[in-house]
């Protein structure tokens, strides 16, 4: 049996734009992040195209590509993640949090998200 390690979270609170399929783009709120994904808060609407089936979520579910806007780490611009929708729960009928994993990302894209991680924990309100 695999043993997955969980990568602590930390919240914040910075402007997201997922591409999903069909490259639909759709706006969201960081709600946290970890070394290894990011939730975010998003309106029904966009939870019911990201991930159909609902709760259930399977491995067919298709990558998306998450950017970040740090306002603390607007030198660098927007940053880039691809991931999958991992988990989705409903906070209120209009407003859903989703989980998305990051997929393998290589060495540099890991030290910006390195560095995105190290501002939310150094921000008190991310």
């Amino acid at each position: 049996m695999s043993e997955q390690r969980l990568s602590p979270r930390f919240a914040c609170r910075w402007p997201v734009e997922i591409v999903g399929p069909e490259e639909r783009r759709f706006r969201a709120q960081a709600a946290d992040i970890s070394l290894t994904g990011m939730a975010m808060l998003v309106d029904r609407g966009v939870a019911a195209f990201l991930a159909p089936s609902g709760g259930m979520l399977n491995p067919g579910v298709p990558p998306v590509s998450v950017a970040v806007q740090a306002p603390e780490y607007a030198e660098v611009g927007k940053l880039r993640f691809e991931g999958r929708v991992r988990h989705i729960r409903r906070l209120s009928q209009e407003q859903y949090l989703i989980g998305i994993r990051f997929t393998d990302p290589d060495a540099s894209l890991q030290l910006e998200l390195q560095a995105l991680v190290e501002q939310a924990m150094r921000s008190p309100h991310g």
